[in-house]
């Protein structure tokens, strides 16, 4: 019978497959047979887009407030009231057969939340219950003269007389206002705030970029909030789900990564920083490494995989051109055919780099760019290497030696602690190192010829390695 009974009330329900049942918060109820079962404190979860019909389950103690709630959100025309005499904890405690044959009862006989109202404003309230209705009507009631006639109808429902509560309306209807002015300047602000943080993403010219900052700035966003928002915007820039069959993974990947100089931890493709205090000798020994890349030569006692045509790029803050080449003859490539350099690089020039690569050194295998503190000063002098901008420099230059499907080495400098260790030696905001395919780091004593490089991040290669200057 009770089986008969759920179906009764599935054909009940015909038109509406789910439809939502609210109960009061202070009831203990996990589920309710044939419907979604709410609770007050979850209606701000509740979508009003949906077609669903609201049914309220209330009793005797069950506030106005409570239901009008759920009347006024979801509106007159999808909202049904059913109230029955006994309290509503013995029902809802009770098995799943009772429950189901409630059901049925709420569906057939709930009140349509119209002629619910027009009941209970028969009804007396006290001047405290009927003020927070009113604030109840001010904040969910869109229709002006609708709400007028009930914040009345509850004046008069109180007994209060009409100078007192009309007075009591004004206050209320002005702090309304207030609060939705507010309410939208905030959201205007948002959006504006949203729009511009995307604004400086796409921009590629820095000075653009800049101004855009500057125009937060004065709007009282402060730089960190601007680089959070920055970094949170690129994070769902690649946000599509791409689920590759085994077959398919093994297609489309190499096992292991490969390497210029497999000893060394440089990836034949990506962008690798190379770092070390000031005079430790971070140019000379990448003048070293690209020396042997050009020559076919041994590097600590190993060839590399490819030699190619090498592409020295520097920032004009660095040496000076008479010192590169002094660099250039110690090490024996100055009277080599077998390279290029840029004396005066910065970001802005990137993209045409990009297209002077793809069209004149098609085969180029690496790049050494000298060095990052250089490139960010000579692209912007207000650019901070502590800045999340930093970081998406290296992750610019990262891209563009990906895509291209050749290594650049990064130079930069380390940090003054003694403290820190591996990627925390790093100068700068923690993008920088994080950004990059692999960092080293090159150190020694004073006083002495033999410097160490330690691999600090990156995988699939020695943990360190000797170099003698």
């Amino acid at each position: 019978m009770i089986y008969q009974n759920a179906n009764t009330l599935n054909s009940a329900r015909n038109t509406v497959a789910q439809p939502i049942l609210w109960v009061a918060d202070t009831l203990e109820v996990a589920s309710f047979p044939g419907f979604n079962l709410r609770q007050h404190s979850e209606l701000k979860q509740v979508s009003v887009d949906s077609n669903d019909n609201h049914y309220i389950l209330c009793d005797e103690d069950t506030p106005e407030l409570f239901i009008k709630s759920v009347v006024w959100k979801y509106g007159v025309d999808r909202c049904f009231v059913h109230n029955v005499n006994y309290p509503l904890e013995n029902l809802l405690s009770s098995g799943i057969q009772a429950k189901a044959k409630l059901g049925i009862q709420i569906i057939e006989f709930a009140l349509p939340a119209l002629d619910w109202i027009k009941h209970q404003n028969v009804k007396p309230l006290e001047i405290i219950e009927g003020k927070e209705l009113s604030k109840l009507a001010f904040a969910l009631m869109q229709d002006e003269e609708e709400r007028s006639t009930e914040v009345a109808m509850l004046g008069r429902r109180c007994k209060c007389n009409d100078f007192t509560w009309n007075k009591y309306m004004e206050n209320l209807e002005h702090r309304f206002k207030e609060e939705l002015e507010k309410r939208n300047r905030t959201q205007s602000d948002d959006i504006y705030l949203e729009s511009k943080i995307k604004e400086m993403i796409q921009e590629t010219n820095i000075y653009k970029k800049e101004k855009i900052r500057d125009e937060l700035n004065k709007k009282r966003h402060g730089n960190k909030k601007i680089d959070n928002l920055i970094n949170y915007e690129l994070s769902k820039q690649d946000n599509e789900l791409i689920i590759l069959s085994a077959s398919e993974f093994r297609s489309t990947t190499n096992l292991g990564v490969d390497y210029l100089i497999p000893s060394i931890g440089i990836p034949a493709v990506g962008t690798s920083l190379v770092g070390g205090s000031s005079g430790i000798g971070k140019t000379r020994w990448a003048y070293d490494y690209a020396g042997c890349v050009m020559n076919d030569e041994e590097f600590l006692e190993e060839k590399p995989n490819n030699t190619s045509h090498v592409l020295f790029v520097n920032s004009p803050s660095e040496m000076l051109g008479c010192e590169i080449a002094e660099y250039f003859f110690d090490r024996g490539i100055l009277g080599n055919e077998n390279y290029s350099i840029i004396p005066n690089f910065n970001m802005h020039k990137i993209e045409q780099l990009k297209e002077k690569i793809k069209k004149d050194f098609p085969n180029l295998k690496l790049i050494i760019f000298d060095s990052l503190i250089g490139i960010l000063k000579s692209t912007n002098p207000n650019l901070d290497e502590n800045s999340a901008e930093a970081g998406l420099v290296v992750a610019q230059i990262k891209q563009f030696s990906e895509e291209l499907k050749l290594a650049s080495i990064l130079l930069h400098h380390t940090c003054k602690d003694r403290e820190a260790k591996g990627v925390n030696k790093f100068r700068g905001h923690g993008s920088i190192v994080g950004n990059a395919n692999a960092a080293l780091l090159l150190s020694g004593k004073e006083n002495s010829n033999i410097r160490e490089l330690t691999n600090v991040k990156c995988r699939g290669s020695k943990v360190s390695n000797i170099y003698s200057r």
